[in-house]
């Protein structure tokens, strides 16, 4: 198995704290993302494991081969890790045809002519890039210098692929279409992939598993459903999800077995299941979070317990309409269908299954449900 493993990573730059005591194990064949804003870490960490950069200490495993080591003092240059990458910018030679840019790195490896040919027509194929091998980078779109790019690193049949914010200088048709060509040219290779970005949407595509990031600590790292259906904390809740979850405040009133009585900011009380191995205190803070998804508006009361709001905002998406209500001094999202007669200014009724709700400590921000 060659499984990528940090221990106890971490990487100062001066008094700035990067990537904080990192744990991490990405496994053979998964496609990986690190997920997270600006400023997470999650770049530190590609670059960490390339070798590009030296972690302050910690240790670092490609297989059973240690490539860094604070304390055993190793750390294995980039070009003997067996590692390609690409980034967000395509850094082609701009006086390189397609051909020769993709040969390159073929060269640098010393592979004989007649295979060079064999290897760069495959590869061609592989990103549908025929018949453009004698063009120049300024000769192509953005979306087909992004496919050299890929091809150059692809072509040397890496064991991994480290891939950072690849594109993010794509307009959103072309990111649509160069997800389906990037998952397809993962499951064709067989690489290990580490993908970084800052847009959910794009890792829950992509993704086998995704590390969420922030502040230079991992906040849970788990397959996209996973992440979507039980965050296990706040920030992950807020960060995985589009538009995003709705945060409410509600105070415990009581608890049952396995149950919890909340009582809830405009939404009344909400008995909420499946509390396990943890015992909330009469009154204590708690954050309620339903995702837009999970709502349901009536024009008319169907529950004498229903929350009553007001549309405020109309946004239709095509496949569906998001509209955005005010609950009390609160705005929340709710997602409903695209044929729908609502109308801003007008009142609607919330309802929602308890079990959908997602349950955080106040204090600590971490799941309880």
């Amino acid at each position: 198995m060659i499984d990528i493993v940090l221990k106890g990573v971490s990487k100062d730059f001066g008094k700035y704290l990067a990537v904080d005591t990192l744990d991490l194990t990405i496994k053979e064949h998964d496609f990986h993302t690190l997920l997270g804003p600006s400023g997470c870490g999650k770049t530190t960490t590609l670059r960490m494991v390339a070798g590009l950069e030296e972690p302050t200490s910690g240790d670092i495993f490609i297989g059973k081969h240690a490539v860094f080591s604070s304390k055993n003092l190793i750390n294995v240059s980039p070009a003997k890790r067996n590692i390609a990458l690409i980034f967000q910018d395509y850094a082609l030679w701009p006086h390189m045809t397609v051909f020769d840019n993709i040969k390159f790195g073929l060269e640098v490896l010393h592979i004989k002519k007649n295979e060079v040919k064999r290897k760069i027509s495959r590869i061609l194929e592989n990103v549908h890039l025929e018949g453009l091998e004698k063009r120049y980078p300024n000769e192509l779109s953005g979306g087909q210098q992004q496919r050299v790019s890929m091809a150059r690193m692809l072509v040397i049949e890496p064991k991994i692929l480290m891939m950072d914010e690849p594109l993010s200088n794509l307009d959103a048709k072309l990111r649509s279409s160069m997800r389906s060509e990037i998952k397809r040219l993962h499951n064709n290779i067989g690489a290990t992939t580490i993908y970084v970005t800052h847009d959910q949407e794009e890792a829950m595509a992509l993704s086998d598993m995704i590390t969420v990031m922030n502040n230079g600590k991992v906040q849970q790292t788990a397959s996209p459903l996973e992440l979507y259906d039980h965050p296990e904390n706040i920030f992950v809740a807020g960060f995985v999800g589009n538009p995003p979850v709705n945060l409410l405040n509600g105070r415990v009133i009581k608890q049952g077995l396995q149950k919890v009585l909340i009582n809830s900011d405009f939404l009344g009380q909400i008995n909420i299941d499946n509390i396990q191995n943890v015992t909330l205190k009469k009154d204590q803070s708690v954050i309620i979070g339903i995702r837009p998804e999970d709502i349901t508006l009536y024009s008319s009361n169907p529950d004498k317990n229903s929350a009553e709001a007001t549309i405020i905002t109309i946004l239709p998406t095509g496949s569906e309409t998001l509209v955005e209500i005010k609950l009390g001094d609160k705005i929340i999202s709710a997602k409903v269908e695209r044929h729908n007669s609502y109308e801003i200014n007008t009142k609607v009724y919330l309802a929602f299954e308890s079990h959908s709700i997602h349950l955080f400590d106040s204090e600590s921000g971490r799941r309880l449900n």
